[in-house]
């Protein structure tokens, strides 16, 4: 819920940039200095609202999944073998467990949320951009990468060249 919330607003900040140029800026409508500012306002606080919303259910989440985890490897721990037990330090295996589980407690509650929140930004926008001119959205997604990759190289060759170049005038 939190993260929709939170795409939802991203993609009315780029929807509200349409009528704040032409009706705020080229045609000059006086209501749009009063309606844009509000809108904008709103928009950031539903982000806000989604926001919080995702960071508490992402960290209950989180914290679940810890638990589970330090019970499995409590009971796990609990049937080692004596010799085992004998041969490793208890401070390192206790510390081992710590940093693993802190490791996967900061994954599932921060990295994995903002991964998906922000791979859906981009299809969402994706899909905005090619509703509003799918023919631009065409020559941006599809063509200008195309054309950058072949120019990317012949820049690398050029930099090479003027190196060489370079080399023989200071052999000289």
């Amino acid at each position: 819920m939190g993260i929709i919330l939170t795409v939802s607003a991203t993609a009315a900040t780029a929807h509200i940039m349409k009528p704040l140029m032409d009706d705020m800026f080229i045609a000059k409508k006086e209501e749009m200095l009063y309606l844009i500012p509000l809108s904008l306002v709103g928009i950031y606080f539903f982000k806000a609202i989604g926001r919080y919303i995702q960071s508490v259910y992402m960290s209950y989440i989180g914290l679940h999944i810890v638990t589970r985890f330090r019970e499995m490897l409590l009971e796990k721990m609990i049937r080692l073998d004596m010799g085992f037990l004998y041969i490793n330090r208890s401070g390192e295996l206790i510390s081992r467990v710590t940093n693993d589980i802190g490791r996967i407690q900061y994954f599932v509650s921060n990295m994995l949320p903002e991964l998906f929140r922000e791979s859906l930004t981009v299809i969402v926008l994706i899909a905005y951009v090619t509703y509003l001119n799918p023919l631009l959205a065409l020559y941006s997604l599809v063509v200008v990468p195309l054309v950058i990759y072949p120019l990317i190289l012949i820049a690398k060759k050029l930099k090479k060249y003027s190196y060489r170049s370079q080399e023989k005038k200071m052999q000289m």
